[in-house]
């Protein structure tokens, strides 16, 4: 090896030393990286704490939420009995359209919760709503259990069966299963062109989970009908609980106050009549009797009139019958509803025109 190569290599080592003590930290640059990594490990120790106290309470609520499902199941099993599943599900709005309505069913309570008339406006040129919700329209039925337990309609779930199309009209069937082989179909045949809409109430094996004995169930009906014209006093004034007996006139509670009535004896239909529109139910049969409140709100309100009915119909539980009725769900048009008294015997017609003043 000559002379100028270790020349060479002894500079090599001695820029590499000097580079490397020339690049070294300081103390104080020592002691700030030490303190950045202090901080890191600080605030990955804190994060894993507080992921730790996270899923310890997620652990809980699970725990309590589990707790109080087997509490609720438990209350729910003491309550309905053998009929306690019926009253868990989803709840959601089910929609169908006609030519002259649009409808949603709510699959909790298993009715209509919003019916809204195509074709008319409200005096603001607003889409027209009959009722959307249940404060403003809540029809449900009481039952008795054969273990002397009472169950209501609107405790119950119900899912959407496929449904059955005619060329004239639509049937959608709500299916509540109250017991493996036992269910509660509410069925409702709705015309494409039409403002009358059928349902039935068929029960299906639930003579062993219901009152055998029982000959009726007892149906509330609970509504707020809407301010749908800019003239406050004149709709209030034509807005009324309508009802007509068997073979008989027309009668309604008072349209200026509150009123109430106890009826006795049959009644053919009951309707929450506004100004213009009115929704009626028209049992198959017949109501058996009936206790009718009307309750006139506040001028500051966005309804005019609170209605509840109380009846009773007929029932078999041993499935030999269906229960049904109409549901009348539009204008108080006089060609309109006397049109349902067209071909129709005398002694069974409906007489809903007499809805229209004259």
């Amino acid at each position: 090896m000559d002379k100028n190569t270790v020349i060479g290599l002894i500079l090599i080592v001695a820029i590499f030393v000097g580079f490397n003590i020339w690049m070294r930290p300081s103390k104080e640059e020592l002691a700030a990286q030490q303190r950045s990594r202090d901080s890191i490990a600080a605030v990955e120790a804190r994060r894993a704490e507080e992921n730790l106290r996270l899923e310890q309470e997620l652990k809980a609520q699970e725990q309590m939420l589990n707790s109080q499902d087997l509490v609720n199941d438990s209350l729910r099993s003491q309550k309905y009995g053998a009929l306690a599943a019926a009253t868990t599900g989803t709840e959601e709005r089910l929609q169908y359209e006609s030519e002259k309505l649009r409808l949603e069913f709510n699959t909790k309570g298993g009715m209509i919760a919003s019916a809204e008339l195509k074709g008319f406006v409200t005096g603001d040129s607003l889409p027209l709503f009959l009722f959307s919700n249940e404060l403003e329209n809540h029809l449900c039925f009481t039952f008795l259990t054969a273990d002397n337990r009472v169950i209501s309609s609107d405790e119950l779930f119900f899912t959407r069966q496929p449904d059955v199309a005619t060329d004239t009209a639509t049937v959608i069937t709500l299916r509540s299963t109250m017991a493996p082989d036992a269910w509660l179909d509410f069925c409702y045949t709705i015309p494409h062109n039409d403002f009358m809409v059928h349902f039935e109430m068929v029960p299906h094996n639930l003579g062993r989970y219901l009152d055998p004995m029982a000959t009726s169930v007892e149906m509330d009906w609970e509504g707020m009908t809407r301010q749908q014209e800019r003239g406050r006093k004149f709709e209030s004034r034509y807005t009324a609980l309508n009802y007509r007996h068997v073979d008989d006139d027309v009668d309604r509670l008072s349209e200026t106050r509150n009123d109430k009535e106890d009826v006795p004896t049959p009644l053919s239909w009951i309707a929450f009549k506004d100004q213009f529109f009115s929704t009626i139910v028209i049992p198959d049969e017949q109501f058996l009797n009936a206790h009718m409140t009307s309750e006139v709100m506040n001028d500051k309100s966005e309804y005019i009139k609170h209605f509840k009915v109380q009846t009773s119909m007929p029932f078999d539980v041993r499935d030999a019958k269906p229960t049904g009725f109409r549901i009348f769900l539009g204008p108080n048009h006089y060609k309109v509803l006397a049109a349902y008294d067209k071909g129709v015997d005398k002694s069974d017609r409906l007489h809903l025109e007499h809805l229209v003043p004259l």
